[in-house]
């Protein structure tokens, strides 16, 4: 209170007042000698503020607590670097908003109270609140289909938040006064679930995958039982579980197993278990003795590391080094195995990483199991399963999902993965050291268990390859239709070597095949009948030839073409000997336009081609090289030159006689049409091509004109020779009615099947 003393001396007389700041705040008391007044204070006190604050995800309230003895007349706040501001209606509290999710901000308030005084709060950090993300959950319907549960963060039960889903590219639906979703897929396809602030959002994507494709076929994806899975741990990555899944196929000739479709698109499989290649050690006793396998019993045992490494750690860490060779198991496999045994699809072989890092003893966790497998690894051709190969090959996830469950339970998990099913012997070598030695190595147990087996020890190998990403399959991977291995003509060209398959003996055509010998593995099915290929083109055609004839025809008749070329020599009287019409086509010392193809072009091109009823969409439309020749002419690389001057594209054609000449083995007497012909009866021998003549007993045409005539066709003999025939479809001579063989070009990206042998020909597949 204020009590303020009034001095009357030398006053008037009269009423007294009080007057302050320009009030009259009272009237006095004419006696009154003194005023106490209870209505205004002095404030001597400094006033204090704290903060305190609230979060979400996009925002922070800030609301000051203060203390003042006057009233507040202006509250400010602050965030980050930013400058003061004050708030509307001096409101104790600000709202900062449009903030990123889990991000981190300092916060800070001002006072001021009527007097003037100010205060100011400590620096707060604060931190917004973080959006998790949905979580997906995915059961099998009774149709295979699959029922999609997402779960959402408990937020989207709060206003202002926006919970939705998305399944392909439907409508977006949104989710009310829930945090779960069920959506069903029939087929393939993606879900996407969101969760948004406003300002923030977050996604998630799920894959709803109900075939897997690979090789160019698809397996069904299963959630229980025998097939394809998920990988229990890898993202992207497919392995096959169960007592007997649909998972075979044939290599090299032989009943494999599909493991995995890796995430690379890589197909690893492993020999079938009930047939090892062999039973060897993993590691011999005193081969590597330096770093790690120089320590303990190593030396003495043998050392349990794969390959070479400049470091490697066993997993309890007792055992350090660098391992200075490889073990004797991965050069065995990568060597002898690898150059003798595998004879077939070894182009297929993809070179790849194999993991050999070193897992905990009896591993509880499957994830970290397969993570230390993968800290090492080396790649190569030709490897083995790793440890978590066999536990992921178990169906029974429950029982035998880790390698400590599978230990304890090996009698159960014994039935439930198709790894150790037929395989009646003891063991067999994995790749993946056991963790507690340097000289233990994982092995598969008849009896279902998956434990060390000392190096030194002989042991049952089962190989594990990669197949390229690329590799084309059939079948259905079953038993009695496992996938096969498709061909193309780019791998068949891998074959260089073998089957009668070599480098096309013209110079100037590099990068052509051609088969050659008396009976190359040459054989493949068009058409439901039985043809020949003779090359494998530069552009990736595949030629083939008719193994046999489809009758006998005139190449042209008489008086059908008679002008320009056609009008010279011999034709007018025998019929024009040029496959197809062109400007200018010489022959020795005739030229002249062509103004219509030959008879037989147009029999090929029309009424045979009308006959063929199957495979029709494998052929290629292709250039026929049908210059004239001198069917004695002793120099290959200039009869190919005279052949290539001039051309004409078409379905169906004929031979080259440069085809039949290279269709030969005997390079020393048989490399020209003049030594063929000079030596037919040697040279017939060691060509398929004749076989053909000879097998219908008669002459065949060739595509190719007689230089210096305007009407002879030269053709493939009986006698394993190269000759002239004539074309007169008047004359009744025998030989104007000489047999007709087609030949076509299949496209590039036709598949094949088969081994090419008589009693397994090639077979086109069709796409």
């Amino acid at each position: 209170s204020i009590t303020i003393p009034i001095d009357k001396t030398n006053t008037l007389t009269g009423e007294y007042y009080l007057w302050i700041k320009g009030g009259i705040l009272d009237t006095l008391n004419n006696e009154s000698t003194e005023y106490t007044s209870n209505v205004y204070k002095f404030d001597n006190e400094e006033p204090t503020v704290t903060l305190s604050h609230t979060e979400t995800t996009k925002s922070i309230t800030v609301t000051a607590n203060e203390e003042s003895e006057s009233p507040i007349t202006k509250y400010e706040f602050k965030i980050d670097s930013n400058e003061y501001q004050s708030t509307d209606e001096n409101q104790n509290f600000m709202i900062f908003d449009g903030l990123d999710k889990n991000s981190e901000h300092t916060v800070q308030v001002r006072i001021t109270n009527e007097v003037g005084k100010t205060a100011e709060s400590s620096i707060e950090t604060v931190t917004t609140k973080d959006i998790d993300v949905p979580t997906f959950t995915e059961e099998q319907t009774d149709n295979n289909g699959r029922r999609i549960t997402i779960t959402y963060p408990d937020i989207c039960l709060e206003d202002g938040i926006t919970c939705k889903y998305q399944k392909d590219e439907e409508g977006e639906q949104t989710v009310s006064d829930s945090t779960t979703a069920q959506v069903e897929f029939s087929n393939s396809g993606t879900l996407k679930a969101t969760v948004s602030d406003g300002h923030n959002e977050v996604t998630e994507t799920y894959a709803v995958q109900l075939e897997q494709n690979f090789g160019g076929t698809e397996a069904p994806i299963v959630i229980t039982g025998d097939g394809l899975h998920k990988d229990p741990v890898e993202k992207g990555r497919y392995v096959y579980q169960g007592a007997d899944p649909n998972n075979w196929i044939i290599f090299n000739n032989e009943e494999w197993r599909i493991v995995a479709i890796e995430n690379d698109g890589a197909i690893k499989i492993m020999k079938d278990p009930k047939s090892p290649v062999t039973q060897k050690v993993f590691d011999r006793p005193g081969q590597r003795n330096t770093g790690y396998c120089e320590q303990v019993d190593a030396t003495t045992y043998g050392c349990n590391v794969w390959a070479q490494t400049d470091s490697f750690t066993s997993a309890n860490g007792s055992y350090k080094g660098a391992v200075d060779k490889d073990s004797e198991m991965k050069t065995y496999l990568n060597t002898d195995y690898y150059n003798d045994t595998i004879k077939t699809n070894k182009e297929y072989i993809q070179d790849h990483a194999f993991y050999y890092g070193s897992t905990d003893t009896l591993s509880k966790n499957l994830a970290k199991m397969t993570q230390q497998e993968k800290v090492v690894s080396s790649k190569s051709h030709v490897g083995l399963i790793q440890g978590s190969d066999y536990i992921k090959s178990n169906s029974n996830i429950t029982e035998c999902g880790t390698h400590n469950l599978t230990h304890f339970n090996k009698s159960s998990c014994k039935e439930t993965t198709w790894m150790v099913k037929d395989f009646t012997s003891n063991f067999y070598w994995t790749l993946s050291p056991e963790g507690q030695s340097a000289t233990g190595v994982l092995a598969v147990y008849q009896t279902g268990d998956l434990y060390y087996y000392n190096v030194h020890s002989l042991s049952n190998v089962l190989p594990s390859i990669y197949l390229k990403s690329s590799v084309k399959l059939t079948g259905s991977g079953t038993k009695e239709d496992p996938y096969t291995i498709l061909i193309n003509s780019s791998d068949l060209k891998n074959k260089v070597g073998t089957d009668g398959l070599v480098e096309d003996p013209n110079p100037a055509e590099e990068g052509r095949y051609v088969y050659q010998g008396a009976e190359p593995n040459n054989y493949i099915t068009f058409n439901d009948e039985e043809w020949r290929i003779m090359a494998l083109e530069e552009d990736g055609t595949i030629k083939i030839i008719k193994n046999g004839s489809i009758g006998k025809k005139a190449f042209d008749s008489v008086g059908k073409r008679n002008t320009g070329y056609c009008a010279l020599g011999n034709a007018p009287q025998m019929g024009c000997n040029v496959w197809a019409k062109t400007s200018n086509y010489t022959s020795g010392i005739y030229s002249g336009d062509i103004d219509e193809d030959s008879e037989i072009k147009k029999y090929l091109n029309n009424d045979y081609y009308s006959t063929i009823k199957t495979n029709n969409n494998s052929i290629q439309t292709h250039k026929f090289y049908y210059g004239s020749i001198t069917f004695q002419d002793s120099d290959l690389a200039n009869q190919i030159n005279d052949e290539k001057r001039v051309s004409a594209e078409s379905n169906i054609g004929l031979i080259q006689v440069s085809d039949f000449v290279k269709a030969n083995s005997d390079s020393e007497n048989c490399a020209s049409t003049y030594l063929h012909s000079k030596n037919g009866a040697t040279c017939k021998l060691t060509n398929y091509i004749s076989t053909i003549a000879n097998k219908i007993n008669h002459t065949f045409w060739a595509i190719n004109s007689m230089n210096e005539f305007t009407g002879q066709v030269l053709g493939i003999s009986t006698d394993g020779g190269i000759g002239d025939h004539r074309e007169n479809v008047n004359w009744c001579a025998w030989h104007d009615y000489i047999d007709v063989v087609p030949t076509i070009y299949l496209k590039s990206d036709t598949l094949l099947q088969g081994k090419g042998t008589q009693d397994s020909p090639y077979t086109i597949v069709e796409s």
